[in-house]
């Protein structure tokens, strides 16, 4: 209201005699109350002495933004929730006015609480980091989640693949006997495992079993989830590397960054140095299969794209040049998705091409994919991660360049 929330300094305009123009002004009154944001509406006059006024452009719309504190109240849909019954609780966030910048509601759990999150409950809101209790991990590297919500944290020193188990935080070591050298390349169990330097994993499901495929230094492995077995895949099995294509066993890798693994189990793609690697099996079966039957010569390795240069070069899987690739991923179409220093890139498989997908500078870090296609995509030492997606393209979750700390809490 006028008076209230402005005021306005002439409810007339008087154009001079040889002037083509004159003006007022509105002045925002600045108070406490919390109020919604409010529009004032003027409009010239039909009735205008000595010109006519244009009827499309003789109304000015003026948009108040209240900056005062509003009341936030929370509320859950149920107040007691039986497990194994109800399935999960809906917390909802509520304003007393809408305001026209994000409002942030962080939720304390109390000391007087009795039930302890991520072990027996877990929040579905991805606007906020917590920490996630991993004390037997010195130097973590890569980490994947299964559909039960139990974390697997691949250590480069420990040399070992830890387990957290979702039910009661309880961790395991699922394979790695913590001994250096070279390992095995028939399967061997978990604790017998010897690893060098185990750096990214990533998981698939196929039926029933769980397995989680992983780069040991120079070489390409894979550990069963439900038992610990553990399955040489491809690459030296020791610390002899190169650029070598052809059986597994032949082959050689130079420096394993990232791995990401075909739904159906039959493909992995890695980045190597400067190349982009594919290992895949040469028959029906999938890797695992080969594996486990000791059916190492069906067990290919072939560079799709890059060379030892480092450049930054779109065009075919010949012409294409890749600066220090790092994280990988697949999409739902099976186009490969890679993470460098000057953004995102693309390979798109049936069209045999590279292309960049978003060009953002900055140091190496990890690429992930969801259900729904959107990319999310770090910069560790610049200490941001961000979304792309087809329809809302390139956003920022969290930049914490310019203040970098490990802390918990709102994005």
């Amino acid at each position: 209201a006028s008076g209230t929330d402005y005021t306005l300094a002439a409810s007339s305009l008087s154009i001079a005699s040889n002037a083509s123009s004159a003006s007022t002004t509105v002045t925002v009154v600045a108070d406490s109350v919390d109020e919604k944001t409010e529009t004032v509406t003027l409009t010239a006059s039909s009735s205008v002495s000595g010109a006519v006024v244009k009827s499309s452009q003789k109304t000015v719309v003026i948009t108040i933004n209240d900056d005062d504190a509003p009341i936030a109240t929370i509320t859950a849909d149920k107040s007691s929730y039986t497990e194994g019954t109800d399935a999960q609780m809906v917390i909802t966030g509520s304003l007393s006015n809408p305001k026209t910048y994000e409002t942030s509601i962080v939720f304390d759990v109390q000391a007087s609480s009795t039930a302890t999150q991520d072990i027996d409950f877990s929040s579905a809101d991805d606007g906020n980091i917590s920490d996630l209790s991993l004390t037997e991990s010195g130097n973590p590297w890569g980490v994947v989640v299964d559909g039960s919500g139990n974390h697997y944290v691949g250590d480069q020193n420990d040399r070992k693949i830890y387990k957290r188990a979702i039910s009661n935080g309880a961790v395991t070591t699922l394979t790695g006997s913590g001994n250096s050298g070279t390992g095995s390349t028939t399967v061997v169990l978990g604790t017998d495992a010897k690893h060098i330097q185990i750096r990214d994993l990533d998981i698939v499901t196929i039926g029933s079993e769980t397995d989680i495929f992983y780069a040991d230094y120079r070489t390409i492995r894979m550990v069963d989830t439900s038992n610990g077995y553990t399955y040489y895949i491809a690459g030296s099995n020791g610390y002899d590397g190169g650029f070598v294509d052809g059986n597994s066993t032949a082959a050689r890798f130079d420096y394993i960054k990232g791995i990401t693994v075909s739904a159906d189990g039959k493909t992995i793609y890695v980045t190597d140095r400067n190349r982009i690697r594919k290992i895949y099996s040469n028959d029906s079966q999938t890797l695992k299969e080969n594996s486990s039957a000791g059916e190492l010569s069906d067990i290919k390795v072939t560079t799709i794209a890059g060379t030892d240069s480092y450049d930054n070069k779109d065009g075919t899987l010949a012409e294409a040049r890749f600066s220090d690739p790092y994280g990988i991923d697949l999409d739902s179409n099976g186009d490969i998705f890679i993470r460098e220093n000057r953004g995102v890139r693309k390979i798109d498989i049936s069209e045999g091409t590279v292309s960049t997908l978003v060009e953002k500078y900055g140091s190496e870090g990890a690429l992930a994919i969801d259900s729904s296609d959107n990319i999310y995509f770090s910069a560790g030492w610049d200490s941001y991660i961000n979304k792309y997606s087809e329809t809302a393209g390139l956003t920022e979750i969290i930049n914490s360049r310019n203040d970098r700390a490990t802390v918990s809490g709102p994005l």
